[in-house]
């Protein structure tokens, strides 16, 4: 439920001004479509700077008495109603509203309870004492302006819906159900230059609220971020360092087995080759003999020569 209209439900709702003098906008429901209701809702954007006018007056069928009113009173928008007991107020008494700003009022009723907003103020509700009807019969009419209840209204109203009629709307479009009388004057989907002022502040407002927690979040995020992904640099790193020094170490061993074997194949293979050299020649190879046994047959050659001579 919103008196905004667009894409994003961002724009102000078709909008009447109503000048001095005043002037009205009805609706009326066909005799045999009029409806009846356990609940209801409505919501309407606004500027004036009225104590007293009533903005809106939804009536049921003649004889019955059942009535919904939206109007000023000492420059505090509230509700009045009435669905068969007794008349039920709802209001908001801290906000002002006839400061020439535009202003968007929500209301809803759930047999004899009511809730109430302006704004982004906080939710009023009503909870009547005692037994209540529940039921808005047989719906009539809907009277935007006042000027039929002697408080008409002055200045500026905006997308208003009522149990899902966008009656402002049905209005522009020459609606065959809809009566414009008096001073009213149709200005489309813009409202004049205190409304437009009075939104892109909200939406300013709203837009820094935005960024500022965007930002944190965004902050937040990189941060976390950024330390996962350290984290995870530094384990790669050390991964790759680790098994970089176990290849090293793997080539390293390669390297001082193959260089024994090679010494060992060396040797024995000059060995062979000279045994082999001295058979193929005929030669019988002898083992060098030690010098003290050379030594020792020299003496006995000598001791025999000495003997016989």
């Amino acid at each position: 439920m919103t008196s905004f209209s667009g894409p994003l439900c961002n724009d102000p709702g078709t909008t009447y001004i109503f000048s001095k003098g005043g002037g009205q906008i009805t609706y009326k429901w066909p005799p045999n479509d009029r409806p009846s209701t356990r609940a209801d809702r409505l919501a309407i954007g606004f500027s004036t700077v009225q104590k007293e006018a009533v903005l809106v007056r939804v009536d049921s069928s003649s004889g019955l008495g059942d009535y919904l009113e939206l109007h000023i009173h000492q420059g505090k928008i509230g509700v009045k109603f009435n669905v068969g007991t007794d008349d039920i107020a709802i209001e908001e008494s801290n906000a002002i509203i006839n400061d020439g700003k535009y202003h968007v009022v929500r209301f809803t009723r759930s047999g004899g309870n009511a809730t109430l907003q302006v704004d982004s103020w906080p939710v009023i509700e009503r909870y009547p004492a005692g037994r209540q009807l529940t039921i808005f019969n047989s719906q009539a009419t809907i009277i935007i302006g006042g000027k039929e209840q002697g408080q008409p209204f002055q200045g500026q109203l905006s997308g208003l819906y009522y149990n899902g009629l966008k009656v402002l709307n049905m209005a522009a479009e020459n609606d065959a159900n809809i009566a414009i009388v008096g001073n009213v004057r149709l200005v489309g989907e813009v409202p004049s230059s205190m409304t437009t002022e009075s939104t892109a502040t909200a939406m300013q407002s709203e837009m820094s609220t935005s960024i500022m927690e965007t930002t944190t979040t965004l902050a937040t995020s990189t941060a976390k971020v950024i330390r996962e992904s350290s984290s995870t640099t530094g384990m790669v790193v050390g991964i790759v360092a680790a098994a970089a020094l176990c290849i090293l170490i793997l080539l390293y061993a390669m390297y001082k087995y193959r260089n024994r074997d090679e010494g060992s194949y060396h040797v024995d293979e000059s060995r062979n080759y000279i045994s082999n050299s001295a058979q193929s020649n005929g030669a019988v190879v002898k083992e060098k003999q030690p010098s003290s046994a050379k030594s020792a047959n020299k003496n006995k050659k000598n001791k025999d020569k000495e003997y016989y001579v």
